[in-house]
């Protein structure tokens, strides 16, 4: 549940909490798991925990200001639309002054499932075990076309997307890299 919460899997996270009682499970892991799913962005993960708790803790309202998600917001505390514009005002003066926290940093953007395949997990998890050699051949994800030697994918590719996904992602290691060498020299010709 707690990776399903952390990277915005609400389908995951629905599917895994199905028969958990409201109000059942401790405190510290209902805290736990709607501070994870604030901090992935995804309205629809803290819904799904929402419904496992009848309360929702300060801590958690805190965090969810500081990323300054508005439908999040919305969700964990009603009425506050004039204090989110305040919110995002001190967010915005704080990450240009460079004392913003590094997660507040990063641009909050469309979320998208890391896995697509719920259809073929849900007989997996109906059962009590699944072996190995099931789980690879239900779920294998085909070779993405990443690194230097790739530009497109071949036209063939099944997974499109997630490889100029993948492919952008390296570029911007890429990119860190080759910046954290002109800012030191120790970090020169990292690979």
């Amino acid at each position: 549940m707690e990776y399903a919460a952390m990277f915005g899997n609400a389908d995951m996270l629905t599917l895994l909490t199905q028969n958990i009682a409201r109000d059942s499970l401790p405190t510290a892991d209902i805290q736990g798991l709607l501070t994870d799913a604030v901090m992935s962005d995804s309205p629809k993960t803290c819904m799904a925990v929402m419904a496992l708790t009848s309360s929702i803790p300060e801590s958690v309202t805190t965090v969810a200001r500081r990323r300054a998600n508005k439908e999040i917001i919305r969700l964990l505390i009603p009425n506050t639309e004039e204090k989110m514009e305040d919110e995002k005002e001190k967010l915005k003066r704080e990450i240009i002054r460079g004392t913003a926290g590094q997660l507040n940093k990063l641009p909050q953007s469309v979320e998208f499932d890391y896995n697509e395949k719920m259809e073929k997990m849900r007989p997996l998890l109906t059962n009590s075990t699944a072996s190995y050699s099931r789980l690879i051949k239900e779920l294998h994800v085909p070779p993405a076309h990443v690194g230097k030697e790739f530009k497109n994918c071949p036209s063939d590719c099944q997974q499109k997307r997630a490889c100029t996904r993948l492919r952008e992602t390296w570029e911007l290691s890429d990119l860190i890299k080759s910046k954290l060498g002109d800012i030191h020299p120790i970090y020169q010709d990292m690979d």
